[in-house]
This record gives structure tokens, C-alpha cells and sequence, in this order.
């Protein structure tokens, strides 16, 4: 039992951080698996093979491959966000972008996702939620989610859902300090509470957040609460799959000592990415051999960890490698664009017209060789749109954010100095045009008069190539706003 019990610790492996043997000797401890960061294809892989095959153990990995394999791996494809599936309103989408990701990862060794997020945008201000969500919709969130779970499912792959009880009306990025929502009960019954209601018998498992939801417990966070996790998670809402804390070395967790304890009486079988994992493996035998915690209780848990094994088929045949970034799934995202785009504004002509004199800018982007949008402005440019920052006095001002969520940023959307600096670069032009390749929320507080605002969602170089298009007049976006913006 004592060995055992650190099969309930999944550590962080960051490539060209973490060291390889301290992770072997992790995974000769008994660790149940490791949540993966960054690193190549090749490296991703060999890495999964020689851990396995060197530690002789079935181990789980797992990694945030929200947007596809292409957001953590630069070989793998990147993915539309989930806001842009949430524009398309398809489940065909969802599940087209879970499966594609699931080969991905399959081919790298890795068998756990944790996605899909179900929290719902209905805080502009959140900064670490927004487009990670299908939408504001607790009906849309749902029926994307669940076709997102048979996506994965039907490659093999296990789903996580998360961030419970729901993360989304939080104005505090947890990678920093720890959210309060003060929602009333009934609020997030009707709300946040839906998508894990009508989800977590089809998910392999839920991710408890590290926040505050007073009207749940009014006391402890929910990665700390037995009747958040036990009370409602487990007997309420009936999940019997895995229950995944939040990453342990977050801002939000004080005392990470504290939080585990609490965390495996509530019933948390995957305590994920601690700041220091031999420790953590330490303090769970002593917990343990001082009866701190039930036998019961790690049995529990570890069943859970065993039925995972049991249905993950580790050994099975994985895609090649070459599937990552291969044509189809290239052509996938191109595909999709269109349907996941929406007008926040829509005009009343073709927005930019070739031979168009225009004054591109990214706000809080001094410098064109920092330009996200490179793929954006050559496309604009092979179709006749004169481009040239050193005139300023050009007759449109177009205007590209590529403000998202970023994990430990604590902020989103455009500042007060950069909205400033639009204000003034607006007044000396015609007319100026908009486009957010990340949160939609940048709009309502521009303060200046758009000729036309699209919501691309996504800044990945398909959608950079067809916002392009769209603006241009040669492609028609088809989806709606899934939030107010």
C-alpha cells in the first residue's frame, strides 16, 4: 500500500527543464503517470517509450493538448479554439478537432487530454477562461462537449472535463492567486453546474479548480472540499471517474500540504504537477502510515487509477509519428474556418478593396518583427492590400489583437494605454477595421467607430489566411457570436 499510494501523484515533465532521471526515478517510485509540456515530436516520443520501457511500469501520460497536439508540440497541428467551435454551433467540428487531437497524441505516446474546458465566457474580464470556453450557453457548451467526449473516445483517448464547478464568472487568473465566485446556489445550477451534470457520466474524468465558490462551501476551495468534491461531484452529480486537482504549484494553492490532505479525503485520485513531487510522494506514505488517511480512502482512489489502466490499452498500435501536422489534418482547420468566424460587426461593403492604403497595428506590439500576425499581413498583401507602416498617413486603420489566454499573465484583452494609443491612430484615419484572433471581448471598449469587426477566435495560420479572405470580400463567415461582445 505504502508504494502504491504514489500512483495517485501525475508530476510535470517540462522539456529542457525537467530532469529525465529524476522522472525515471519518479516513475521507479510509482507515480501513476506524468503530465506533459512542450518539447519536439521526436523528443515528446521518445521520451513516452523510454520512460515506459526503462521503468518497466505502465504509466499514464497526459498533457492541456486543448487546441490540438500543435499548441504544446510545434509539429502537431494547431487547432481552432473552442469559441471558434463554439461559433460554428457544429458538433461535427467538436468532434472532428477531439479526434484529430487524440491521434495526434496517440502517435506521441500520450493517451490522457485533459479537455474538453466547460466552463462558460460569460466574464469579459476573466483572463484565463475566454476562448478556452465553447461559450457563454450552458446548452451550447453541452451539446459541444459532448461531442468533443465521442471525438476522443472514438480514438482510444481519455477526456477530462474541466475546470469544476465552473471557472468561468472568475475575474482571477488561479495560476496566481485564488478566485472567489459568489454566485448564488441557484445561479450555478442553472449555469456553471450544466455542462457537469448532463457530461461527467461520459468523461473519463473532472478537473477541480483551485477557487472559491462560496455558495458551494464558504469555507474552502474547491480542490480542498469534501462537499464539492464528495458531496456534490460524486453522490450528487454522479461522476465515477477520476476526480484530477488543478496543478498543485498554482498561485491559488497556499499550502499545498494542507490542499492534498483535504484533497484525498474528498475523494481526488490525481494529484497533478506539485512543485516538488518527491515530497509530495513522501508526505502521502506518511499520511498513510500515521492513519492521517483511511486505508479506505487510497483504495478508492486507486481502483479508479487501475480501471484507467485496465481500459487504456497502452500496448496497442499508435499512428505514426507523420500523422502530427500531416495535409489532412492541415486541411481540417482550413475547412472549418469559415463556419468558426463570426461579425462582431458586420459592414456594409467588402471592408478592405485591393490597392486599400492601410496602417496595420497590434496593440502592445511596437515592432513588425513581433508581429503575430505575419501570415495575416502577407496574405492581405498577395491580394492587393498596400500595407506600409511608414506611412501614417494612410485611410484605414486595421487593427489585429491576438489577445488570449495566457496561463500566469493575470491579464487579457486590450490595456487602458494601448486603447489610448488606437483612439489617437483612429482619429487621424477614414475609416478603421477590426480583427480578434483571441478573445472577442476586445470590441466594447474601443471607444471609436469600426467600419467592420470580425471574431476569428483563433490565431492559428489557417484562420490567419482566412480572416484575410474574409475581409477581402472572397469568403463569407457562416458562424455566430457564442458570447455578448
Amino acid at each position: 500500500m505504502k508504494a502504491a499510494v504514489e500512483k495517485l501523484v501525475y508530476p510535470g515533465f517540462w522539456f529542457g527543464k525537467t530532469d529525465p532521471a529524476d522522472a525515471l526515478a519518479l516513475a521507479k517510485r510509482g507515480v501513476g503517470g506524468f503530465c506533459l509540456y512542450g518539447g519536439s515530436a521526436r523528443e515528446v516520443l521518445q521520451f513516452t517509450s523510454w520512460l515506459r520501457a526503462e521503468s518497466g511500469r505502465e504509466l499514464v501520460f497526459c498533457a492541456d493538448y486543448e487546441d490540438g497536439v500543435g499548441q504544446w508540440v510545434p509539429e502537431g497541428t494547431l487547432l481552432p479554439s473552442n469559441m471558434a467551435i463554439g461559433a460554428s454551433a457544429s458538433p461535427a467540428l467538436a468532434a472532428r478537432k477531439a479526434e484529430i487531437t487524440a491521434k495526434e497524441a496517440s502517435a506521441l505516446g500520450v493517451d490522457w487530454i485533459f479537455a474538453p474546458v466547460v466552463d462558460l465566457a460569460t466574464n469579459p474580464d476573466n483572463p484565463i477562461v475566454n476562448t478556452r470556453a465553447f461559450g457563454a450557453s450552458p446548452e451550447l457548451v453541452c451539446e459541444l462537449g459532448a461531442a468533443y467526449l465521442y471525438g476522443l473516445r472514438q480514438q482510444g483517448a481519455f477526456s477530462c472535463l474541466k475546470h469544476f464547478p465552473g471557472h468561468g464568472s472568475a475575474a482571477v487568473d488561479s495560476h496566481l492567486a485564488l478566485p472567489v465566485i459568489e454566485a448564488f446556489r441557484s445561479e450555478l445550477e442553472k449555469g456553471d453546474l450544466v455542462p457537469y451534470k448532463k457530461l461527467s457520466a461520459q468523461a473519463d474524468g473532472v478537473m477541480v479548480g483551485h477557487l472559491m465558490a462560496t455558495a458551494l462551501d464558504p469555507k474552502l476551495p474547491a480542490s480542498s472540499s469534501v462537499k464539492i468534491m464528495n458531496t456534490l461531484l460524486r453522490r450528487g452529480i454522479g461522476h465515477h471517474g477520476r476526480i484530477v486537482t488543478d496543478a498543485l504549484l498554482m498561485g491559488a494553492v497556499a499550502d499545498w500540504r494542507q490542499t492534498v490532505l483535504l484533497a484525498v479525503m474528498a475523494g481526488a485520485d490525481t494529484l497533478l504537477a506539485p512543485e516538488n513531487p518527491f515530497e509530495l510522494c513522501d508526505f502521502l506514505c506518511a499520511l498513510l502510515e500515521t492513519g492521517a488517511v483511511p486505508a479506505a480512502v487510497i483504495n478508492s482512489a486507486l481502483e479508479r487509477h487501475e480501471t484507467m489502466l485496465r481500459d487504456a490499452d497502452l500496448g496497442r498500435p499508435r499512428p505514426d509519428i507523420s500523422v502530427l501536422g500531416c495535409q489532412e489534418h492541415r486541411q481540417a482547420v482550413v475547412e472549418m474556418s469559415a463556419s468558426c468566424m463570426a461579425w462582431q460587426k458586420r459592414p456594409l461593403s467588402i471592408p478592405l478593396r485591393r490597392d486599400d492604403s492601410v496602417y496595420y497595428v497590434e496593440p502592445g506590439v511596437t515592432s513588425p518583427d513581433k508581429w503575430e500576425g505575419k501570415v495575416f499581413v502577407e496574405s492581405l498583401k498577395e491580394m492587393g492590400i498596400r500595407i506600409d507602416n511608414s506611412k501614417p498617413s494612410a485611410d484605414k486603420l486595421l487593427v489585429a489583437s491576438f489577445s488570449r489566454p495566457r496561463a500566469f499573465s493575470g491579464s487579457i484583452n486590450i490595456d487602458p494605454r494601448q486603447l489610448e494609443q488606437l483612439r489617437h491612430m483612429s482619429r487621424e484615419r477614414k475609416s478603421a477595421v477590426a480583427v480578434a484572433f483571441g478573445s472577442p471581448f476586445i470590441f466594447s471598449g474601443l471607444g471609436f467607430e469600426l467600419e467592420a469587426g470580425l471574431c476569428a477566435f483563433s490565431h492559428c495560420a489557417e484562420f490567419q489566411r482566412a480572416a484575410a479572405k474574409v475581409l477581402c470580400g472572397y469568403v463569407e463567415p457562416s458562424g455566430s457570436m457564442p458570447v455578448n461582445a
